[in-house]
């Protein structure tokens, strides 16, 4: 994840954005951990 944050950085974007299931806690806390913010939460109801 850094070397693509540091690769988007030397091509001059400024932004990453992931999505990620909302039931998956390991890739979330990653994500958290490196600095993402949660800024969408996605909802269902199975019928």
């Amino acid at each position: 994840m850094r070397l693509v944050e540091e690769e988007a950085r030397r091509l001059g974007i400024d932004r990453i954005a992931l999505n990620v299931f909302g039931r998956n806690e390991v890739a979330r806390n990653l994500y958290r951990s490196l600095g993402y913010e949660e800024n969408a939460v996605s909802m269902g109801k199975r019928l």
